[in-house]
């Protein structure tokens, strides 16, 4: 586990989840068609723009599951409670939720 700057005043939590991440079972959620989704929005009286900027710690990872999402360092055992950047699965669940 690294803390790495990110921008000015911020920092980000870098885990190896490689280990985990082979032993996963993917799951696959298809991105949407780009050109179906802008005849959609062409059809749309408004439209809003959303920052996702840090939108995987919005995601809890369920209490079953956490044990799964463990890491080990030299100063003790920790389990992420929200989806970790870099594991498997993580962007298609955070793709589902959008």
């Amino acid at each position: 586990m690294v803390v790495r700057k990110a921008t000015p005043g911020q920092y980000r939590l870098i885990a190896n989840m490689r280990r985990t991440n082979s032993i996963t079972n993917k799951y696959l959620y298809n991105i949407p068609n780009q050109k179906k989704l802008f005849q959609q929005i062409d059809s749309f009286d408004y439209c809003s723009k959303l920052d996702l900027v840090d939108s995987f710690y919005q995601i809890s990872i369920p209490k079953e599951s956490r044990k799964n999402m463990a890491i080990r360092t030299n100063l003790s055992k920790f389990q992420f409670k929200k989806l970790v950047q870099g594991a498997t699965n993580n962007a298609a669940k955070m793709q589902r939720a959008l």
